[in-house]
C-alpha cells in the first residue's frame, strides 16, 4: 500500500520488465495524452504489449569525446577527428605512442568501461552505437517479437563489431581506473550527453568542449556510412493504484512536460529535448550541445522487451572473451553468443 505513483525507469528493457508486469497503467485512454505525445520525438514513442505504457521525459545519446592536446602531440589535426574505424584505430595508435605524462601516466589512444561487463544489460546500450554503425541500424538483437535472436546472421555484422573492438581494446587501458577525464586518454567514443559534468572535475582543472576537447559522431566502419547512436534517457511510468492517485499522477506528468518545465527538468538533470520544440530553444543551440542536438536525428532506441536485457547480458559475457580477453575469435565468438541467448529465451 506504499507504492509509488509515479516511476522514473531507464530507455531500454527496464520499461518492457515493468510494462510486461501488468503493474503499471496504459496512457494512451488518459486525457490529452494524443496531444502530449504529438509534440514528443515520434522515435521515443513505442508501444509495448499492444499499449503505451510511458512518457519519455529527456534523453540521451552516445558520442565519441576526444582530447584536442594529444592529437596535436601525436601530429594529428583536432578539428579532423576519425570518422572511420580505421581512421580511429589509426590515431589510436599514434596517441598511445606518446610519452608518459609528468605524474607516470601512460597514455591510451582510447578506453573502454570494462569494469561495467558484469554490471547488467545497460552496458550495451553504450556499445551498442558501433554495433549499429556496423550493419547500418538494419539489425537490433532480437526479431520485432522478442521470440529469436537476429544478431547472429551474416547482415547483422556482429562479428565484424567484435572485430573492431578487439582492435581497439588493443589502445585500451584493462579498466576505467584511467578514464578520459585523466587527459591521458585519446578518444571515449562511449561519451554520453549527460556525462558532461564530469568535465569540471578533470584532473588539474575543467576540460571545456570545443577548446581542449572535441566531440564526433561514433566512427563509422567506412566513409560515407551514417553514424546512429543509441537513445539513453528517462522516462515516467504511473504505478495501478487507484483511479484518484493515478490522474493526479497523470495529471503531474502533464504538467512537467509542458516546455517550461520540462526546460527546467532537462537542463537540471542533465537530458537533452523529447520535447521537439525545445530543440530551438537558446540553451541547446549552444556550440557545445549542438553536435548531440544534431545527433538525436539517427539515434535508435534500445530494444525495450525484457528478454532484450537477457540477450545483451550474454552478448556481454562473450564480449568480454573476445575483445578483452582475446580467449576466443569474433567468429566463435558471435555463435558463442548466440547459442548462450537461445539458451537464456528458452
Amino acid at each position: 500500500g506504499n507504492q509509488p505513483d509515479v516511476i522514473v525507469a531507464s530507455f531500454g528493457s527496464q520499461i518492457g520488465r515493468l510494462a510486461n508486469t501488468e503493474a503499471v497503467l496504459p496512457l494512451e485512454d488518459m486525457p490529452g495524452y494524443q496531444e502530449l505525445v504529438a509534440r514528443l520525438e515520434p522515435a521515443t514513442v513505442q508501444e509495448l504489449y499492444g499499449h503505451n505504457y510511458y512518457i519519455p521525459a529527456g534523453a540521451d545519446v552516445t558520442m565519441m569525446i576526444y582530447n584536442k592536446q594529444l592529437f596535436e602531440e601525436a601530429g594529428l589535426d583536432p578539428e579532423d577527428p576519425p570518422t572511420t574505424w580505421q581512421e580511429f584505430l589509426d590515431a589510436a595508435e599514434k596517441i598511445q605512442a606518446l610519452p608518459a605524462r609528468e605524474d607516470g601516466s601512460q597514455v591510451y589512444g582510447t578506453v573502454f568501461w570494462n569494469d561495467a561487463l558484469a554490471w547488467g544489460g545497460w552496458y550495451w546500450n553504450m556499445l551498442q552505437p558501433m554495433y549499429l554503425n556496423a550493419n547500418q541500424s538494419q539489425c537490433q538483437l532480437l526479431n520485432r517479437l522478442g521470440t529469436d535472436i537476429v544478431f547472429e546472421q551474416p547482415d547483422c555484422q556482429m562479428q565484424q563489431f567484435f572485430e573492431f573492438n578487439a582492435s581497439a581494446q588493443e589502445f585500451a587501458p584493462p579498466t576505467m581506473e584511467k578514464n578520459f577525464f585523466s587527459r591521458s586518454i585519446g578518444m571515449w567514443p562511449q561519451y554520453g550527453y549527460s556525462w558532461e559534468p564530469n568535465l569540471r572535475e578533470a584532473a588539474g582543472e575543467p576540460m571545456v568542449i570545443g577548446e581542449d576537447v572535441g566531440i564526433a559522431p561514433v566512427p563509422v566502419p567506412n566513409e560515407g556510412d551514417t553514424s546512429y547512436t543509441t537513445y539513453g534517457g528517462r522516462a515516467l511510468m504511473i504505478l495501478q493504484t487507484t483511479p484518484e492517485r493515478q490522474n493526479r499522477a497523470w495529471d503531474f506528468i502533464r504538467n512537467l512536460m509542458e516546455d517550461e518545465n520540462n526546460l527546467t527538468f532537462i537542463q537540471e538533470l542533465g537530458y537533452l529535448p523529447v520535447v521537439t520544440a525545445l530543440k530551438d530553444d537558446p540553451y541547446f543551440q549552444d556550440p557545445a550541445r549542438q553536435p548531440f542536438v544534431e545527433a538525436l536525428q539517427n539515434a535508435v532506441l534500445p530494444e525495450q522487451i525484457g528478454t532484450a536485457d537477457d540477450v545483451a547480458n550474454e552478448i556481454l559475457g562473450v564480449y568480454q572473451l573476445v575483445a578483452v580477453e582475446k580467449s576466443m575469435t569474433p567468429e566463435q565468438g558471435v555463435q558463442e553468443a548466440a547459442t548462450r541467448a537461445r539458451a537464456k529465451i528458452q
